[in-house]
């Protein structure tokens, strides 16, 4: 069954496409890739679907339910946690301050979810008194996806997970979205960088300047000499 599904998406600003007739769909405890360069339509995809900008045509459903033209704050009660780009954490909180804000009710205790977010990031657990400001990227980066569990997703939405990070800390991370992924939560992850995302997914979609050219199964898109040469630097 589609937990979230998107038909025939398209996405534009003053008139000018951004995505084109896009379709993808993410199934229950699946873990999925939304790929492309800079400007292929990832975060209008996103958005799109997280209800903060609104869609030219086709449509979105989570669980069944048209969630197109829905306010971005119903779309994401219904179960996504959402980790954006840039890690966005709030720099005068603690990490244990940064985690209770996306504790919501319904999704267990508080210590149910910390001991979870715990497990997947030992190094929160290490620097729970520590303000948000203070952490390194890859450690705001781990905060920021673990806020986002705190609600109990039914889907994870990760958008760049692995920017600006160092490769050793990207693997470090991408690590954690296989153990969320292999629990049972449905993850998207939109990334630029294909080779980690393809490695942490079981299957993927590649966008070009707005349209979807491949789609597959991970380890056929990533010995796809298309996908080799335009995403993982190889002739």
């Amino acid at each position: 069954m589609s937990l979230l599904q998107l038909d025939g998406v398209t996405v534009a600003y003053r008139g000018v496409p951004a995505v084109r007739n896009l379709s993808l769909t993410v199934a229950e405890g699946e873990t999925v890739c939304l790929i492309g360069s800079n400007g292929a339509g990832k975060s209008s995809t996103l958005k799109a679907a997280l209800g903060l900008v609104p869609v030219a045509g086709g449509s979105i459903h989570f669980m069944g339910r048209a969630i197109h033209g829905q306010r971005t704050e119903s779309i994401v009660g219904m179960g996504i946690g959402v980790a954006p780009e840039g890690r966005r954490v709030f720099p005068g909180l603690t990490v244990l301050e940064n985690l209770k804000v996306g504790h919501r009710a319904g999704a267990g205790t508080l210590r149910e979810r910390l001991d979870e977010v715990y497990e997947l990031f030992p190094k929160l657990a290490q620097r729970k008194s520590q303000m948000g400001w203070s952490l390194s990227g890859g450690e705001q980066q781990m905060l920021t996806i673990g806020r986002a569990m705190m609600g109990k997703p039914r889907l994870l939405i990760l958008d760049e997970p692995s920017l600006g990070l160092a490769p050793l800390v990207s693997a470090d991370v991408f690590r954690a979205i296989a153990a969320i992924g292999a629990r049972g939560t449905a993850v998207l992850v939109v990334e630029q960088n294909a080779k980690i995302a393809l490695s942490a997914s079981a299957r993927g979609y590649v966008l070009e300047t707005g349209s979807m050219v491949l789609e597959g199964e991970s380890a056929v898109l990533e010995s796809d000499p298309k996908v080799m040469s335009a995403f993982l630097g190889e002739a």
